[in-house]
């Protein structure tokens, strides 16, 4: 199609030269003071006509600009990220159908089900530098990773933040709009996120495996003595569908940003190309530097350093996000498979039979309980961080882009507000999700036959209904909960400070 198209275009130059020709004779002089007669000069209705049309034209070449630059940037990256994954996951570079066939953990080779879920998440925490001690240290580059990587991301995380206070300081001194200044606002507020949210964890590694040590354990499997019935493997299987579909939809979001935030500025730079001639070097981000950027090398330089930052950055707050989606979703369905099995504890079985199924059931809620706690140990902190900067980030975001007067501004930060709200929305609908399988855990060991028990019985299920009116759950160290009643919270602190920033702008 591409060859057919252009071939018609090539036979026929002369016929599309004159077109163009036709139609920049045929445009109206908008300039007021052009050398032309008083009956050609347009109207301000005309003018608001031509201006509508060139907005739409810019728009459009911007919209289908954009998604041809991320499929064309799509098939350049593949590659890189498979070959990453594949030696994150290998420890070399073959790819004999390694993403279905290879197992991610070492410690995961049965349980294959949490093993793909779990994956993704822990591929981008291992590119941020947190491996956990999965990795082979005996080969240099594992080495690395494992005792150095997460230091060296740092530092390029900290070189671009300080160049966005330099330049947003610089702004200020100069005098520059105050869209200016708001555009770094959002950008930074992200950059400090993956900070905090990486740090807890790499500073709790130990904790974060114990976690998925034990979720891959727990994990049912009919490969186990104790098979699930028909009935929980349609729960398993519908948990794992879930935490998959939302792995995948959170990161096509992430991925489109990325590229969006990576496209835009070679684009402006090869239309100033081809309609000027001269290359006007722009960067994804605005920093200020030591040094001028105003030539091939340093631009070059600078643009791979922006990459990689938004890869971390990315990386530390998608990897986390995966990892409380993940917990979440796991916690439930155990949850759910214990009050399932508690419906039917009570059978024809001897006492003694009874009592020990209880019991196990009891260890195994409790060791369930037990996750929950690590689990708010373990990003508590961090959610009461994300709670705060996710009002900041919707604020400013609403404010640039309702202000700036640049379509692409507009579309990227649009964008940007979209997966904020996306990824906030998610996190506390599963937090929501585990609150709820807690409370209605009760529920379910109350329609087991407990008036058939005997009264030892009785006395162990009333102990656990009491427990069950407690919900688990994840908290901003205490100030607040992971649920939908949050994030509700969020978005009305984001407009009220939206609202006073713009009365004060205007």
């Amino acid at each position: 199609m591409s060859t057919g198209k252009a071939i018609c275009l090539y036979l026929n130059q002369g016929t599309l030269k004159s077109v163009l020709d036709t139609f920049e004779d045929l445009y109206p002089v908008l300039d007021e003071n052009a050398d032309i007669d008083e009956d050609d000069r347009v109207t301000e209705e005309e003018k608001k006509v031509v201006s509508s049309t060139m907005k739409l034209i810019y728009t459009s070449i911007g919209v289908l600009g954009t998604f041809i630059s991320m499929v064309v940037l799509s098939f350049i990256l593949l590659p890189i990220v498979l070959i990453l994954y594949i030696y994150f996951t290998t420890g070399n570079f073959e790819h004999e159908n390694v993403i279905l066939e290879h197992s991610f953990l070492a410690t995961m080779v049965v349980k294959k089900d949490f093993n793909k879920s779990a994956m993704y998440s822990i591929f981008w925490l291992k590119l941020s530098g947190i491996t956990m001690d999965l990795l082979d240290t005996k080969k240099p580059f594992n080495y690395f990773a494992t005792y150095y990587l997460y230091y060296f991301n740092c530092l390029f995380l900290f070189s671009h933040v300080a160049g966005e206070v330099n330049f947003m300081i610089d702004a200020i001194n100069n005098g520059k709009s105050v869209i200016d200044v708001a555009h770094l606002l959002p950008l930074n507020a992200i950059t400090f996120l993956s900070i905090a949210k990486s740090c807890f964890l790499f500073f709790n590694q130990g904790v974060l495996k114990s976690i998925l040590d034990r979720l891959e354990e727990y994990h049912p499997s009919t490969e186990d003595a104790d098979k699930p019935n028909d009935r929980e493997q349609k729960l398993v299987a519908k948990s794992v569908k879930t935490i998959v579909f939302s792995t995948y939809t959170l990161g096509l979001i992430v991925s489109i940003m990325i590229m969006t935030f990576f496209i835009i500025p070679i684009a402006i730079m090869a239309h100033s190309y081809l309609t000027s001639g001269e290359i006007k070097y722009i960067t994804p981000f605005l920093v200020k530097y030591f040094f001028n950027i105003d030539n091939t090398f340093n631009w070059a330089v600078i643009y791979i350093h922006h990459i990689w930052t938004t890869l971390v950055v990315c990386g530390n707050v998608y990897g986390a996000d995966i990892l409380i989606l993940l917990f979440c979703c796991y916690i439930k369905m155990h949850f759910e498979l214990i009050g399932k099995r508690f419906e039917g504890v009570i059978n024809d079985d001897s006492l003694e039979t009874t009592q020990k199924n209880i019991r196990k059931l009891i260890m195994r809620h409790q060791s369930i309980l037990n996750l929950v706690e690590a689990m708010d140990v373990l990003f508590s902190k961090a959610t009461l961080i994300q709670c705060v900067i996710s009002s900041i980030m919707i604020c400013f975001c609403l404010f640039t882009a309702t202000f700036t007067e640049s379509t692409l501004n507009l579309i990227t930060f649009a964008l940007f507000l979209f997966m904020i709200l996306v990824e906030m929305m998610m996190l506390c609908y599963f937090g929501d999700m585990l609150i709820s399988a807690s409370t209605e855990f009760g529920d379910d060991v109350y329609r087991c036959a407990w008036y058939n028990a005997h009264p030892s019985i009785m006395k162990d299920l009333i102990f656990i209904l009491q427990r069950s009116q407690t919900p688990c759950k994840i908290t901003a160290l205490g100030f607040a909960d992971l649920r939908l009643m949050t994030f509700t919270s969020i978005l009305s602190s984001s407009w009220s400070y939206y609202a006073l920033i713009r009365t004060m702008y205007e």
